[in-house]
């Protein structure tokens, strides 16, 4: 399996640059701001020396690739909002919509990212620190201006890292580190913690449902190729995301480069997740 490394540097570097555009546009969906992108000239993690950026706040974006991953740091001068240091739910969707979405625009086509962690920081070069970069870990300078001529700023993608910390593990950290589904682990009752812990990793089926009906045999064998199959749902309802034959949350549907996703709009009480996961256990027991 393609991991991510500081050989491949420079497919990571033309996937930045090929996905420019949309790099810059998922940004300004995020935080609602009209960005203009920039690649500056990569370099070496180490050749960095003392980067002002990173003596102080900002919002970290990570994921992992196989057994390393990225980060995407993004000091708090860029500026970021500021409800980022404390997003309630529908803002905590909208980061980790904003991992995911880099996670495809920032990585070449034969790598995955995986884990999604969007979270505000107290210190962004501890935070790097703490992620332990590889010896040979790249820098990826991007500038963001804004289209009023306002001072420009640099976020800066960083790969690869041995990993990406937890809150526990920085303490400090402002907002809790979220899975994919934007549920966190202390949004967890405590009863159901120890289970998700175990299954942190377990690969699990996730189904996106996008109409039901029910249909005669006869209509049925008469199915061929051409044949349109016209359902009543209308095309603006949401798209219904099942985990585990579990109702997890609902969506819309949205074209990510040449992929399809979900981006999520709805999602279900704490302890309509939580039990969801309780039935991985079971079943995986």
């Amino acid at each position: 399996m393609p991991e991510l490394t500081a050989a491949n540097h420079e497919q990571v570097v033309q996937a930045c640059q090929t996905n420019l555009a949309s790099i810059g546009q998922s940004l300004n969906q995020c935080f609602d701001t009209t960005f203009q992108l920039a690649l500056e000239i990569p370099q070496a993690y180490s050749q960095l020396g003392d980067v002002a950026d990173f003596n102080g706040p900002g919002l970290i974006v990570g994921f992992e690739v196989g057994a390393t991953a990225m980060l995407c740091a993004i000091p708090a001068n860029l500026p970021i909002p500021d409800w980022s240091e404390h997003p309630d739910q529908g803002q905590r969707s909208r980061l980790q919509s904003l991992a995911q979405e880099w996670s495809f625009h920032c990585l070449p086509d034969d790598l995955a990212g995986d884990n999604f962690v969007a979270r505000v920081v107290p210190h962004l070069g501890e935070f790097i620190t703490a992620a332990s970069p590889v010896e040979a870990a790249m820098c990826q300078p991007i500038r963001a201006d804004a289209a009023e001529n306002a001072p420009g700023a640099l976020i800066w993608l960083i790969w690869p890292v041995s990993r990406v910390p937890a809150a526990s593990e920085a303490p400090g950290l402002v907002a809790p580190a979220a899975t994919a589904g934007g549920l966190a682990e202390t949004d967890l009752p405590a009863r159901d913690l120890s289970a998700y812990a175990r299954l942190r990793n377990l690969p699990v089926p996730v189904i996106v449902k996008l109409a039901e009906k029910k249909m005669e045999l006869g209509q049925l064998l008469a199915i061929g190729p051409g044949a349109i199959i016209t359902f009543e749902k209308p095309c603006e309802d949401l798209l219904d995301l099942y985990v585990n034959n579990h109702l997890y949350c609902r969506g819309e549907a949205v074209k990510i480069g040449e992929k399809f996703g979900i981006k999520v709009c709805e999602t279900g009480s704490v302890q309509s997740r939580a039990s969801a996961i309780a039935a991985m256990e079971s079943r995986s027991a």
